[in-house]
């Protein structure tokens, strides 16, 4: 996100607004049904000559 902020103390402006915005649109995503944060998978290639298959199951709200 970028945003401007016209303040004497710059950093300390800067962080209250950004967390104030990263709260504000947190709760937004949240009202519409976005779950944060998402579900985190890694994937290791150890050896990445070998082929595999990946199969995925997404859960979708309706």
């Amino acid at each position: 996100m970028y945003f401007w902020v016209t303040t004497k103390d710059f950093r300390r402006g800067t962080l209250q607004t950004r967390g104030k915005l990263m709260q504000k649109v947190k709760t937004r995503l949240e009202e519409n049904g976005f779950n944060l944060p998402a579900e985190i998978r890694k994937l290791k290639f150890y050896e990445a000559s070998k082929s595999f298959q990946v199969n995925t199951v997404m859960n979708a709200k309706q």
